[in-house]
């Protein structure tokens, strides 16, 4: 189904800049330090033939998501292609990279033929070297067309105008998707007549790419504190509170202290790599621990189980977000609109999107139609709690948040942000609200988005300003 609206990609040709210099031998210093300048040209140039072990090495310390993208090269070359071929991979990246900046080829000297054996390896290496150079914000030659991002993000500016008269006009605005286990065209068909049937209407639509995701790290922007502390968080640098701690020593026999001292413990990107497993092999091994036996609880959204040698922390979400950045997986948004007198957002969450479980879904709603009709619709299996269809945000705060993240598109921009703006939350502090602090509110602390949670844009604005009277929250430990 085409995108609704999709703007056109516009990316104005750039040239490349002059390389960095290197920091140390076998590291890209400053490109990998700063995911927002990953000079893949320069980078290339310089590494020359250096073994991606090497690479990965300086990549783990600096930048997880090049670490990330190495370790897809290195998979690929293991399956196809011979190690030392890593430095044409490297190269054939360079010519992929020349194409995005409308630059000649000839300007970089490709080397000779790849060596691959086939042609499925072949084109393994060519994805491998097209997800190597996915520059940050610049459109890229294949995957990332179908859904481009322009001055507005992934929005029209006259979706942008029809969001804002909505709200004017007493509307709610949300942001919704379909997963990737049910991204399919009859379930896409199905959730638009259902919304409609709803008295829900779509503004705008479209499709982002697996490639996408993993480029702008929206996955990870989403999970927020899940995946920061599974990729980004040493260890060492987490809160563990007392009662966690006694909680791992009656578990595993050692004090937590001690596993920290002898370094056998570390976050689910580093396991990876220690133990040499794909995001798949990891989550295998992690899905058998049962609490208090192989894993234990330290907080929301914060486990730490035992795979063989290591205790890793949060060793369940790579498999999680492998499901939607493995090559091949899409998801397909959707912002819509309706008339908040006809419908609150509790219940547009109950009855139009259906509950979390989606045993407990009604029947009619999106997550009850899927669940009723999964083999109809192509999906693997029944719905459950991890892959339940459809994502939608817990409150109009939360949709301008994810509309931010997944569109691309900025807090003036957003028709709720412009809102909130103008009723004087400056855009820095929206900055701060959407890492979802803890924040004192009526005598109590909770979660800033527990707080918004089921309220509409009206009511979103209100509780905003009330928020700003008691104080300006900052981002706690607990949700960077």
């Amino acid at each position: 189904m085409p995108a609704v609206g999709s703007p056109a990609v516009g990316a104005s040709p750039r040239r490349a800049q002059p390389p960095p210099p290197l920091a140390g031998r076998g590291h890209c210093g400053p490109c990998l330090a700063d995911p927002a300048r990953p000079r893949m040209l320069a980078f290339s140039r310089q590494v020359g033939t250096a073994a991606v072990g090497g690479l990965l090495a300086a990549a783990i310390r600096h930048c997880p998501q090049k670490a990330l993208r190495l370790r897809a090269a290195r998979r690929a070359c293991a399956r196809g292609a011979a190690v030392e071929n890593v430095s044409e991979l490297i190269q054939r990246a360079c010519v992929a990279e020349q194409a995005c900046q409308g630059l000649p080829s000839e300007q970089v000297s490709t080397g000779p033929a790849p060596r691959a054996g086939s042609q499925g390896r072949a084109q393994g290496a060519a994805r491998c070297a097209r997800e190597l150079v996915a520059p940050r914000g610049r459109a890229l030659p294949e995957e990332a067309r179908e859904s481009p991002r322009g001055p507005l993000g992934r929005l029209t500016s006259e979706q942008v105008a029809r969001l804002a008269v909505a709200l004017a006009d007493g509307g709610d605005v949300a942001f919704l998707f379909v997963k990737p286990h049910a991204n399919f065209e009859e379930g896409r068909q199905c959730t638009k007549e259902l919304l409609a049937r709803s008295g829900v209407r779509v503004v705008a639509e479209g499709k982002l790419t697996a490639l996408e995701m993993d480029r702008d790290r929206v996955i990870d922007k989403h999970y927020r504190s899940l995946a920061a502390k599974a990729m980004d968080l040493c260890p060492r640098d987490l809160v563990v509170q007392p009662e966690a701690t006694a909680a791992f020593e009656a578990a595993f026999g050692r004090s937590w202290a001690e596993a920290l001292a002898s370094e056998c413990v570390c976050n689910a990107r580093e396991a990876m790599e220690r133990l040499d497993l794909d995001e798949q092999q990891l989550g295998i091994k992690w899905a058998p621990l049962k609490l208090n036996e192989g894993k234990v609880k330290f907080g929301g959204g914060f486990y730490c189980g035992k795979i063989d040698s290591l205790f890793v922390v949060n060793g369940f979400y790579m498999a999680m977000r492998d499901a939607y950045t493995r090559p091949g997986k899409s998801v397909h948004w959707y912002v819509v609109e309706w008339k908040a007198a006809d419908t609150s957002w509790g219940e547009f969450r109950q009855n139009v999107l259906g509950a979390t479980h989606p045993e407990d879904a009604v029947p009619g709603s999106l997550r009850g139609y899927f669940r009723d009709h999964w083999r109809s619709l192509g999906l693997r299996g029944p719905l459950h709690v991890g892959e339940n269809a459809v994502h939608a945000s817990a409150s109009a705060f939360e949709a301008m948040v994810e509309r931010v993240n997944w569109l691309g598109i900025s807090f003036e921009d957003d028709p709720l942000g412009r809102e909130l703006i103008r009723s004087h939350v400056p855009v820095a502090t929206l900055k701060s609200w959407s890492s979802d602090p803890v924040v004192s509110h009526d005598g109590r602390e909770a979660s800033l988005f527990d707080l918004f949670e089921n309220l509409g844009c009206s009511e979103s604005i209100e509780l905003a300003t009330a928020l700003l009277r008691d104080g300006q929250p900052a981002p706690s430990l607990e949700t960077q």
